[in-house]
């Protein structure tokens, strides 16, 4: 195994473990599991080995990585689509990953909506977005890599907090 290959693991190895912490009721019985902001599909890639059982999407507003994914992945149904509209059935979606996309979306709460509407009432949503109050930002300061362009959507915990509950989310466990 490459050392990239190794260091993919080991970083996407927290949401296996947090999947496998919260959601064991859920990956019982063949779930449906959507990554949102799937990029080349580096999760999902790992997620078809960890939850074989699982039915696996990936979406993403970009065609290019998509279709980089879908070659990596043949077995993953990939979408080229838009967080903030979700082509989903009400209550359809088990698991939804999102990491690291929701600072780039300019209404966050489009997608905390949409995600709250396909989302089964058992459902997992697992969330990762830069914390501009974290230790890195207070070290790094202006040099912190959220403060980009790209970012338009840097909140606090507790703003990010606020906005789940508003959409019917309870938070289970946050950290950096």
């Amino acid at each position: 195994m490459s050392l990239e290959k190794i260091r993919i693991r080991l970083t996407y190895d927290i949401w296996r473990r947090l999947l496998a912490r919260y959601g064991p009721v859920v990956l019982q019985n063949k779930p449906v599991v959507l990554d949102c902001g799937s990029g080349p599909g580096r999760l999902l890639g790992l997620m078809e080995e960890w939850f074989p059982q699982t039915t696996l999407y990936g979406l993403d507003i970009d065609y290019t990585v998509i279709s980089q994914a879908r070659q990596a992945s043949p077995g993953i149904n990939y979408l080229v689509a838009s967080a903030e509209t979700l082509p989903f059935p009400e209550k359809t979606v088990d698991i939804l990953v999102t990491l690291h996309m929701v600072e780039h979306l300019p209404e966050p709460e489009h997608f905390f909506r949409e995600a709250s509407r396909v989302l089964r009432p058992e459902g997992i949503l697992a969330l990762a977005t830069p914390n501009p109050q974290g230790i890195g930002a207070r070290i790094m300061k202006d040099k912190w890599s959220g403060w980009c362009l790209e970012h338009v959507s840097l909140n606090s915990p507790e703003t990010w907090e606020r906005m789940l509950t508003k959409h019917g989310f309870s938070v289970l466990e946050h950290g950096t």
